[in-house]
């Protein structure tokens, strides 16, 4: 009789972490994220559908911002908003984007490319007080290498471009694989 209560036991409990398992899966299913992102190069848009791609599983929805139309973003639990760096900001459609958002989500988090090894620590910090002041809660912040395409003319071209051609072409492909496990780290806090 006791093997027979231990097996009824155990066999429980598989159930229960299993059934716990699924109930996890669906409510991260459901999830719903809206990736917004601004771009004049390209790279930051390479890094946004990197990011997409291992969120397959959820509902999420991916947005180019090219005005300063403001949107109703109700309905998404989290925003990841990405951009390149541009004197130092971030792209002045994201950041309205933030401002006038009506339901701005819960939780957001950032990104960036630019031409700089070193990070712009502060290049979002519009973002992070409007978001602030919309009562979003900020997750995390990624960044990496952008190539630069048209920000150079004449002999300034070709010097940043020696400077990158030193570096090698970014965002590469360890930088979009970062950029997918930071996205992966963040879906953990939510």
């Amino acid at each position: 009789m006791k093997n027979i209560l231990t097996r009824f036991l155990n066999l429980t409990n598989l159930l229960s972490v299993n059934h716990y398992q699924i109930l996890c899966e669906n409510e991260h299913t459901m999830m719903k994220i809206l990736i917004a992102f601004y771009t004049s190069t390209g790279n930051t848009k390479r890094i946004a559908l990197s990011m997409k791609k291992v969120l397959e599983n959820y509902d999420i929805d991916l947005l180019e911002i090219d005005d300063y139309e403001s949107r109703d973003l109700s309905g998404y639990d989290l925003i990841i908003l990405g951009s390149g760096v541009y004197l130092g900001v971030v792209g002045d459609k994201l950041i309205e984007l933030v401002r006038n958002a009506l339901n701005f989500p819960p939780k957001y988090a950032c990104f960036y490319s630019c031409q700089s090894k070193e990070p712009y620590h502060n290049c979002f910090k519009p973002i992070k007080e409007a978001a602030e002041q919309k009562g979003s809660k900020y997750l995390g912040e990624f960044h990496c290498l952008g190539e630069p395409f048209n920000y150079y003319s004449g002999e300034e071209y070709v010097e940043a471009q020696k400077k990158f051609d030193e570096l090698g072409f970014h965002p590469d492909k360890k930088d979009l694989e970062n950029a997918k496990q930071f996205i992966l780290d963040i879906i953990k806090q939510v």
